[in-house]
């Protein structure tokens, strides 16, 4: 439970940096893809994460939390962050 708080807690802190590097063009969308199914408690917290930062950002800030295998499989998460076909995602390694 403490890694997936401590995921949150870094995903919190990822999200509120990459706003500084986009233009002020509102509303941000991101798309975050887990590497868990939509039924997942993993899915169901990070829904409610992105909720809550959505209503931070008083609706600038969407956050599409997607399941695995919706955008890539799990274990190309990190590569599809990093050419930018997801713009998040949210995985560990075991």
């Amino acid at each position: 439970m403490r890694c997936a708080l401590a995921g949150l807690a870094g995903l919190a802190a990822l999200t509120v940096a990459s706003l500084s590097a986009f233009a002020q063009d509102w509303p941000i969308k991101l798309r975050l893809q887990a590497a868990v199914p939509l039924a997942s408690i993993y899915c169901k917290l990070l829904q409610r994460h992105a909720e809550r930062i959505g209503k931070m950002s008083n609706g600038r800030v969407a956050i599409e939390v997607l399941s695995d295998g919706m955008i890539v499989p799990a274990f190309e998460i990190l590569g599809a962050v990093d050419q930018g076909i997801a713009e998040a995602g949210y995985a560990w390694p075991h």
